[in-house]
């Protein structure tokens, strides 16, 4: 999915007029971005930790600071990137609305996330953080898990971390959806497969998310557990 949303990126950098100055920031940065930019733009990374940004080699500039509390001068920057964000934040609203004022007429938002409503996303709400980590270190087999810069994070998962929220934020904020698409994150990522450990582990999960696609009668896309999208202001 990552790869069909950088397609779409690059034709429509292809197609548009791309400022020399193009500004690109990277909320919640991490360490690396998974996202196109043009290729003579500069990146910001703003994040709260700093294991996290000084790690970031494609950043040109870091910033240290809690995405509620936004430091950025109003209509300042080209292009958002919030990938696997918002799903972590208290208040995921008011961190979109600074971000979205932050960003120029005319300039892209991308917004990735789990989907709250998925059963990855009911799983995740229902589970403690060292289940989490525990999955990851020894089922997905990421042993570097719960050691600072690669964590899992405690994930609040407020309401507006879904599909129709999201949309409706979008429409309120006068944000035109150029690009959206729903996947299962768990294939993508290579969580569900792989190991024979893997395999097993998501055996059950699978059950359950082809019985509610059935029962729900194709109304509950249970394994459509993460979703990616591009706006424009």
């Amino acid at each position: 999915m990552l790869n069909k949303c950088n397609q779409f990126l690059r034709t429509y950098f292809h197609s548009s007029d791309i400022a020399e100055d193009y500004l690109v920031l990277e909320a919640g940065g991490g360490s690396f971005s998974h996202f196109e930019t043009p290729g003579s733009s500069e990146m910001i990374s703003l994040d709260i930790e700093h294991s996290q940004l000084v790690k970031n080699a494609a950043a040109t500039y870091r910033i240290q600071a809690d995405l509620h509390t936004n430091p950025l001068i109003p209509e300042s920057v080209d292009m958002i990137i919030c990938f696997n964000v918002i799903e972590h934040l208290e208040a995921p609203e008011l961190a979109l609305k600074q971000l979205s004022q932050a960003l120029k007429p005319g300039g892209l938002m991308v917004v990735g996330c789990p989907v709250r409503s998925s059963l990855k996303g009911i799983i995740t709400r229902l589970t403690p953080i060292g289940f989490h980590r525990w999955y990851y270190r020894w089922i997905v087999g990421k042993k570097d898990r719960g050691e600072g810069h690669f964590d899992v994070f405690p994930t609040p998962f407020k309401p507006i971390v879904d599909a129709t929220p999201l949309r409706r934020w979008c429409e309120a904020e006068h944000l035109d959806v150029l690009f959206f698409e729903s996947y299962d994150g768990a294939k993508a990522y290579e969580i569900s497969y792989g190991s024979v450990m893997r395999r097993i582990a998501s055996l059950p999960y699978y059950v359950l998310t082809t019985l509610g696609r059935i029962f729900s009668l194709g109304r509950w896309k249970a394994d459509e557990s993460d979703l990616l999208m591009v706006v424009v202001k």
